[in-house]
This record gives structure tokens, C-alpha cells and sequence, in this order.
């Protein structure tokens, strides 16, 4: 045993002083456990030549070393193993941060294109919603304001209608009432003549040249009253024919005014065009909403899964 130890002391003042001479041709000789194995392999096959040199009669010391040497070897071994497994799971776990990285840049940077997108989209439809409106207020002022210029003439026209016809009917009754007049003093003429002319037949006295002449004034005043009341028979009908043509304009104008208060209650068709395209813009913009709110939640599910995959 005492030649074992002092074998085993000697094998590790050889394998360090090795280590000294080879420093500085290791790239890394301060961390523990660089060394390759076929270098430590190498420095025990030394080790046990030089050792097996100067012994050459101890048989049993290279069974032992053999032994040594093969526990050595798995030893080495396991610790590259290991080595190999945790250099292998810091490569997969940095491969797998760096897929991460990328996967959440892209979609950060697939997220910014989207909202921009929308925004853009957004904007430009609020500025359509914006100027729609804006034509609208002015189409409804200037409807407004022509609808109002037109019910007034209506109205003032239906005054002055309203008054042609009062002066109409005015003069309609004062020309009822002035012949009314007119044909009593007429036959209040007749009984007086009538009256006169039974006197003149009754006189005896009266002569032949008075009764022709009252005779003839008789006529006349007969003739004069005859064509007055054709006269006035004509104006009478000549004022109901105008009153009734006013009556027809009047309920024309009411007929007018009636479908412009219609008109004014019903809004114009250039109106309703411009309210469908205030409707379909607000509808665009919510259905773009909800498009890229699908989108992003559609990608954000995509990169959980493919995390959840990856990771052990």
C-alpha cells in the first residue's frame, strides 16, 4: 500500500508539473475541468509507462493500474457526459430565448403595422363622418332656409288672396244690396206709371198730345231701367266668376303650401344619402376594430402555443 500511495503521489506531481509546461498553450487553463480527455488519458498512459519503467517486476501493480486507469476513463467519461447535457441544454434553452425574441419582435412589430393600419383607417373615416355632416347641416340650412323663403310667399299670397276675396265679397253684397235697390225702385216706378197711366185713361180732360208724351217717357224710363239692370246683371257675374277664380287660387296656394310642409317634414333624398354613408362608416370602423382585435388575439394565441411546444 505505501508503494501505491507513493505511485499515485508521484502520478499527480506529474500531471501537474504537465500541467505547468502546458499553460500556455491551453486557451483556458483557469477553469476547473478543461482539460479533453483524450489529454488526461494521454498523461496516464505516460504516467503508467514511466511508472511500469522503472518497476518492471510488479506484476499485480499494472493489474492495478489497468483497473485505475479503466475507473479513471468513467470517470471522465460521466463528466463529459455531463458536460455534453448541460452544454446541450444551454444551447437549446438560448436557441429557444433567442426564437422567443424574434417571435415577440415580429408580432410586436406585426402589432404596430395593424394599429397603424387601423388608426390610419380610422382616421380617414373619421374625416369622411366628419365632412358627411358637414354637408348634411348644410344641405338641411339651405332646405330649411328655402322651405321658410317659400312658405312665406305662400303665406303672404294666401293674405292677399284672403283679402281680394273679402273685397270681392264686399262688393259682391254691396252690389246685391245696390240692386236689391235698384229693382224696387224699379217696380215702385212701374206702379207709379201704372197709377199714372189709370189716371191719364180715366181723364177725359188730358189731351192726346200729353198722353203720347207720357206715353213715351214711360217707354223710356222702361228702356233705361231695362238696360241698367242688364248691366248690373252682367257685373254680377262678372264678380262671381272672379270670386270664383279666386277661390280656386286660394285653394291652390293652400294645396301648395299643404305638400311644402310635407316636403319640409320628409327629409331630402341627397339627405338620406349622405345619413346611409354616415350609417356604413360607422360600420366600417367597428368591423375594422374587430378585425384587428381578431387578429392580435389570433397571434397572441399562436405565440403561446408555439412557447408552450418549445419549452421542456
Amino acid at each position: 500500500p505505501g508503494f501505491l500511495v507513493r505511485l499515485l503521489r508521484e502520478l499527480a506531481d506529474r500531471h501537474e508539473a504537465k500541467q505547468s509546461r502546458d499553460a500556455e498553450a491551453q486557451t483556458d487553463a483557469a477553469a476547473p475541468g478543461t482539460d479533453s480527455l483524450a489529454e488526461k488519458l494521454r498523461l496516464i498512459d505516460d504516467a503508467f509507462a514511466d511508472a511500469k519503467s522503472r518497476h518492471p517486476k510488479t506484476a499485480s501493480l499494472d493489474a492495478k493500474l489497468s483497473d485505475y486507469k479503466r475507473d479513471l476513463e468513467e470517470q471522465l467519461r460521466a463528466e463529459m457526459r455531463q458536460r455534453l447535457e448541460y452544454l446541450r441544454e444551454t444551447e437549446i434553452a438560448r436557441v429557444k430565448m433567442e426564437e422567443r425574441r424574434r417571435r415577440e419582435e415580429a408580432l410586436a412589430e406585426l402589432r404596430g403595422a395593424c394599429a397603424r393600419a387601423w388608426r390610419a383607417k380610422a382616421e380617414s373615416l373619421a374625416a369622411r363622418e366628419k365632412e358627411a355632416v358637414e354637408r348634411v347641416r348644410r344641405l338641411q340650412e339651405i332646405e330649411a332656409r328655402d322651405v321658410y323663403t317659400a312658405r312665406q310667399r305662400l303665406l303672404r299670397d294666401m293674405d292677399a288672396l284672403r283679402a281680394q276675396e273679402a273685397e270681392l265679397t264686399r262688393r259682391a253684397d254691396a252690389f246685391e244690396l245696390d240692386d236689391s235697390a235698384k229693382i224696387k225702385d224699379t217696380r215702385d216706378d212701374s206702379a207709379r206709371m201704372k197709377d199714372t197711366s189709370d189716371d191719364s185713361a180715366k181723364s177725359k180732360d188730358t189731351s192726346d198730345d200729353s198722353a203720347r208724351i207720357k206715353d213715351t217717357s214711360g217707354d223710356s224710363a222702361k228702356i233705361k231701367d231695362t238696360r241698367d239692370d242688364s248691366a248690373l246683371k252682367a257685373e254680377r257675374l262678372a264678380l262671381q266668376a272672379q270670386n270664383q277664380l279666386l277661390r280656386r287660387q286660394l285653394a291652390d296656394s293652400r294645396s301648395e303650401n299643404v305638400r311644402l310642409l310635407s316636403r319640409l317634414a320628409q327629409p331630402a333624398a341627397e339627405l338620406a344619402v349622405l345619413q346611409d354613408e354616415l350609417r356604413e362608416a360607422g360600420r366600417a370602423v367597428a368591423a375594422e376594430h374587430a378585425r384587428f382585435e381578431a387578429h392580435k388575439q389570433a397571434l397572441r394565441k399562436q405565440l403561446q402555443d408555439e412557447a408552450s411546444t418549445r419549452d421542456p
